[in-house]
């Protein structure tokens, strides 16, 4: 069990006026009749007071910035939908109290807007004709702000429910269903409980729930491991290909790096640019990142996530006809993951020595996760106590 701190500023603690008077008094005894002498006394005392404490508060700074950069950081990389977000929630349920009352309202308003904006999509890019659509009419009349901030609950909840149940669009969502997360169909199928304003939700929910990283996430998490306790900070970045320039100031303090492939994603292309396919943007990506001269000593370790909807594709799908390279057997599990290892992996140059961590995984199977992320954690914190020679 572990516990996931956030981090807070410290407020600078100042002498008050009454506790420097109780200080300064004894050594003006001649001059407290002259006010003027003893106000500037007084205020001198207090910025001595000050100025120390100030400097004890940065001296404290200091050691904090030191050792939080001796303590180890993984850094969550890959494109955009492989899993990084789901990795960190596994994280905060395994090794954490799980999530904040806000989390989960936050979670749940964003949610409802995603389900919102499918069903907008779905709605424009249907081609039906404009009679039909009249009832759905409201979709375009919405405020996008008003809608995330939830003033239009009353008008989008009833709205969505009656997209789900209207046969003809309903038909279009699942023929274009690529173009939406996987999980759509679920919080679909749940949306009257969801539509219930006590209702909070659960753990299941918010693995399901896909929701675009924007911004720079770092937690900070206390795994107590082999008997010892130890600090463990988890950065999870955007993966969208316009923000990936924001990856690099975190380089030089990595220690290891958690690279995740959605590996279902083999016949889908980039939602950025139409003309790339998913997986080639991520060997491009691995090849970058683990060739980075800033990177040569962190840890790597591979992801390829998605194993479930990875194998119903396959069992569908003829791998010979896709990779003119591929001379494993179609529809076979293990050849088809064969495969797409050896192309990953030969991006690591002849002369680097470090070995690359592999892991098929399923970020929503929080069982699976259970033991795939001890073992990286354990590997992570055997590998530190190695290089300090303390192992």
């Amino acid at each position: 069990m572990g516990l996931c701190v956030s981090k807070t500023k410290k407020s600078k603690k100042i002498v008050d006026r009454k506790q420097t008077q109780k200080i300064i008094k004894p050594i003006l005894k001649t001059n407290e009749k002259d006010q003027e002498e003893y106000d500037a006394i007084l205020e001198r005392a207090r910025k001595e007071a000050t100025a120390k404490e100030i400097e004890e508060y940065l001296k404290l700074e200091k050691l904090k910035y030191e050792r939080e950069r001796n303590e180890p950081k993984i850094l969550l990389l890959g494109a955009s939908d492989s899993g990084k977000s789901t990795f960190l929630k596994q994280m905060k349920i395994i090794h954490s109290n799980g999530f904040t009352s806000e989390e989960l309202e936050k979670a749940k308003r964003g949610l409802i807007f995603n389900l919102y904006s499918i069903c907008k999509k779905v709605i424009i890019e249907s081609n039906l004709s404009d009679v039909y659509l009249k009832k759905f009419d409201e979709f375009k009349r919405l405020s996008i702000d008003e809608v995330r901030e939830g003033v239009y609950d009353y008008l989008v909840l009833p709205l969505l429910q009656s997209f789900w149940n209207d046969p003809l669009l309903h038909d279009f969502y699942f023929k274009y269903g690529d173009l939406f997360p996987v999980t759509t169909e679920y919080f679909f199928n749940r949306l009257q409980i969801i539509s219930d304003e006590k209702y909070v939700l659960t753990s299941d929910d918010m693995l399901k729930l896909r929701i675009v990283t924007q911004n720079i996430s770092e937690n900070t998490f206390k795994i107590r491991m082999d008997g010892r306790d130890s600090t463990l900070h988890v950065i999870d970045v955007s993966g969208l290909k316009y923000h990936r320039k924001r990856w690099v100031p975190y380089f030089d303090t990595t220690t290891a790096i958690v690279f995740i492939v959605a590996i279902s994603s083999f016949d889908q292309v980039m939602s950025e640019d139409s003309s790339t396919n998913r997986i080639n943007d991520c060997l491009s990506l691995f090849d970058q990142v683990l060739n980075n001269p800033i990177l040569k000593d962190c840890q790597m370790i591979l992801f390829f996530n998605k194993l479930d909807l990875f194998e119903e594709k396959i069992a569908r799908i003829k791998f010979t006809e896709l990779y003119s390279d591929f001379y494993g057997t179609d529809h076979s599990l293990s050849d088809c993951l064969y495969y797409f290892e050896q192309r990953f992996l030969e991006k690591k140059h002849p002369d680097d020595g470090r070995t690359i961590m592999v892991h098929q995984t399923c970020c929503t199977d929080s069982k699976l996760m259970s033991k795939i992320i001890s073992s990286v954690i354990q590997s992570i914190l055997h590998r530190i106590l190695q290089k300090t020679g303390l192992l």
